[in-house]
């Protein structure tokens, strides 16, 4: 009885382990494209109003942008 059970298992265990990769099915994948050329157009072309309290932050983002244009470094992950 050891033996018919051993037989079978090895039997099993044997058989499970392929080698055979099974075929994945191709995807093809298409870019996509616009007819028409789309643009970003905000308010109508005018500038936006900002709040007087934002108006801080963005002269610090244009400061620290400046700077760093003006330096030698190249590591754009310091600028963020």
């Amino acid at each position: 009885m050891k033996n018919f059970l051993f037989c079978t298992l090895f039997s099993v265990l044997l058989f499970s382990c392929k080698t055979e990769t099974l075929h994945e099915s191709e995807i093809s994948i298409t870019p996509e494209t616009s007819l028409e050329e789309e643009t970003l157009q905000l308010n109508n072309g005018n500038k936006w109003n900002v709040t007087e309290n934002m108006i801080v932050f963005i002269r610090n983002m244009e400061t620290a942008v400046n700077e760093f244009e003006n330096s030698e470094n190249t590591d754009y992950t310091l600028l963020a």
